[in-house]
């Protein structure tokens, strides 16, 4: 069982391009947030701000002629001279599984700061979905300015090595 697991998770960050360590781990988490964060983009029409704003709690699910509905929801300036004003949007499926995937990513970097931070931490309904992954301690420096909460790491999507080259098809 641990061999396959071991080959398993070897060939999974070879074909990432990933080292096959602690450091590794950490990218391919962010590169994951990433790929939510686009997910959201994509399938909500939800600007980089919105996105970067948007709290962990932030899927309802409804039921309509037996089929689900997703909204998420956040908050914008647009439309409002730059001042925030509660929004909703409408996603699909696929939207709704990156906010998911989104949330066991900050619940994990959640319970692991609850268990070495000094000052408890709001409840987890009250974190950002998109929660450093800085928290869980794997590699380079934890986040700083708020000792009493998680914060977003900072998102540049024109920083983000090679997003072109994934994104942009070959023409």
């Amino acid at each position: 069982y641990k061999d396959t697991v071991n080959e398993f998770g070897y060939r999974y960050f070879e074909a990432k391009g990933l080292n096959y360590s602690v450091f590794g781990l950490s990218t391919g988490l962010s590169r994951l947030q990433t790929e939510c964060r686009l997910a959201i983009h994509a399938f909500s029409g939800m600007r980089d701000e919105e996105v970067g704003q948007l709290p962990y709690a932030c899927l309802e699910t409804s039921t309509l002629g037996g089929r689900p509905h997703y909204v998420i929801v956040g908050a914008t300036t647009k439309l409002n001279r730059g001042k925030r004003k509660a929004a909703r949007w409408v996603t699909s499926s696929e939207g709704a599984r990156a906010v998911h995937l989104a949330q066991r990513l900050t619940e994990l970097c959640w319970r692991i700061a609850s268990s070495w931070k000094s000052v408890g931490l709001p409840a987890l309904d009250e974190t950002p979905l998109f929660a450093s992954v800085a928290y869980l301690k794997l590699a380079g420096h934890l986040p700083t300015g708020a000792e009493d909460r998680l914060i977003a790491p900072k998102f540049d999507l024109g920083g983000v090595p090679g997003l072109r080259a994934l994104l942009q098809p070959a023409i």
